[in-house]
């Protein structure tokens, strides 16, 4: 009888042991699905962030341009300015020697 019992015993600690690692198998079956799920989800970030980070930087590349320009005219109308403010300044003398 004692045999029998510890036979019993084997038994329904290996059939709980297969059991337990059909269970494992089901969760490691899961989390490679998850993992493949991360991987597709970083593959995508990454690609939106290249494009987004490409698109800042061809922004930045024609604000640059466009500050140059700027910078270009400023100092056309700071010379224009400067000839104006000559003119007028001699025409002041003029004036003033006149009177």
């Amino acid at each position: 009888m004692e045999n029998e019992k510890f036979q019993n015993l084997v038994i329904e600690t290996l059939a709980k042991m297969t059991q337990d690692m059909t269970e494992m198998k089901a969760d490691i079956s899961s989390l490679k699905t998850d993992v493949d799920q991360f991987k597709t989800a970083d593959v995508r970030i990454e690609n939106d962030l290249g494009e987004k980070v490409r698109a800042l930087f061809d922004a930045r590349e024609v604000q640059l341009d466009v500050n140059d320009r700027i910078i270009e005219s400023l100092s056309r109308i700071e010379s224009k300015i400067d000839r104006l403010s000559l003119k007028v300044s001699s025409h002041d003398v003029l004036l003033k020697s006149v009177k």
